[in-house]
């Protein structure tokens, strides 16, 4: 028979550092994904934000009655609008192109393209 002392009890210093090893690699690639998923999920805020501030700012102007051919600018939280309005030459008058850019820092992160017409009013 097999008597056990005291010394076979427990984990050897080889077994501890083993484990304390694979800890080590799994906790560095699962905080690694963690930033990752953070960062895009922020990425994907922002974009998300100069849609939204680029399609409002777009029926806004589609809503309106009047247009100004121009470039105008504006500033919102950490974003800028620019907006361009080019009259269309052809329909004299009537149909106006609409550029719309949003911008964050340098990145432009949104664009919309579109028309504007001006209906005949009775």
């Amino acid at each position: 028979m097999y008597k056990k002392t005291k010394f076979n009890e427990g984990f050897t210093i080889v077994e501890i550092m083993f484990s304390i090893a694979i800890f080590a690699i799994l906790f560095i690639a699962i905080s690694s994904l963690i930033l990752t998923v953070l960062k895009v999920s922020q990425n994907a805020k922002h974009q998300y934000r100069a849609t939204l501030f680029a399609q409002k700012r777009f029926e806004e102007i589609k809503a309106s009655k009047d247009v100004m051919e121009g470039l105008y600018n504006y500033e919102y939280d950490d974003y800028t609008i620019d907006e361009e309005i080019i009259e269309v030459k052809e329909y004299k008058g009537r149909v106006f192109r609409v550029i719309i850019k949003v911008f964050r820092g340098e990145d432009v992160l949104e664009t919309i393209e579109g028309l504007k017409i001006i209906r005949n009013q009775r």
